[in-house]
């Protein structure tokens, strides 16, 4: 591990040695440095997939916690760049605000993923909830329409939808 951080150290563009000391960190469960090496990493090159391949096993593997940690590390500075790749990362962000019932950062986030990502169907869907929770119905109806416009077979969207125009 010592070699592989020195090389990584002389030369921080090489993906390979970046990849051989994730391995590293991952078997010792150093979790903090693994963030920081994938932050590195992906702010380098954010098409990174061995980077986003790492993040996603992260977040299945590990508590809310740790997945909180990751997903606040990497949310603003690299998970909006990434496309579809960061929409897992982005789903626990946002999942995070909602608990803690920041409504107007929660929504900035959607806003922010859903502009880098517009096929994000499940922050139409969530951004339907929200403002629906506000009464506004029309905003709220035009979100989850989208979402099911997006995935049509999905029958969480299509309930969502017919929810919102019960309560119109």
């Amino acid at each position: 591990t010592e070699y592989i951080a020195k090389a990584l150290e002389l030369r921080p563009d090489k993906f390979v040695y970046r990849d051989a000391y994730l391995a590293a960190m991952d078997a010792t469960h150093h979790d903090e440095t693994m963030v920081s090496v994938l932050k590195d990493g992906l702010e380098r090159d954010p098409r990174w997939k061995e980077g986003w391949k790492r993040i996603s096993n992260f977040l299945q593997s590990k508590s809310d916690a740790a997945k909180i940690f990751m997903c606040e590390s990497f949310y603003h500075q690299v998970a909006v760049k990434a496309g579809a790749a960061g929409r897992k990362c982005r789903e626990y962000y946002v999942k995070m605000l909602i608990s803690n019932k920041n409504l107007d950062d929660t929504l900035s986030a959607l806003n922010l993923g859903l502009h880098d990502d517009p096929k994000w169907f499940w922050g139409w869907r969530t951004l339907a909830l929200l403002h629906a929770d506000k009464h506004d119905y029309a905003k709220a109806e035009t979100y989850a329409q989208k979402a099911v416009e997006l995935q049509p077979n999905n029958t969480k969207n299509k309930q969502v939808l017919k929810q919102i125009q019960d309560n119109k």
